[in-house]
């Protein structure tokens, strides 16, 4: 079981749609959690995929760059091949 953390709450008053209520509603029934949990999840779950978006492009930099290092790699690879298999 995880372990409940001593969190300052705030009250927080929004208008949201009557369509999106009733989804955090069923998501909250769904996972067996109250439905201000379900909310909390949710908007978590919301703020990470932003951060990683947010992230992303340096990711890709990254992968970009293993891969030219891994296709540099390949050919020195098969140049040691080439030369040893002449020999």
């Amino acid at each position: 079981m995880a372990k409940k953390q001593n969190l300052e709450l705030s009250r927080v008053n929004i208008n949201l749609p009557d369509t999106l209520i009733e989804k955090v509603k069923n998501y909250a029934n769904d996972l067996g959690i109250n439905v201000t949990s379900a909310y909390i999840v949710l908007l978590n779950r919301a703020l990470e995929q932003n951060d990683a978006m947010i992230q992303l492009p340096a990711l890709l930099n990254i992968l970009s760059t293993l891969n030219v290092n891994a296709k540099q790699l390949e050919e020195a690879q098969n140049l040691l091949k080439d030369n040893s298999n002449q020999k």
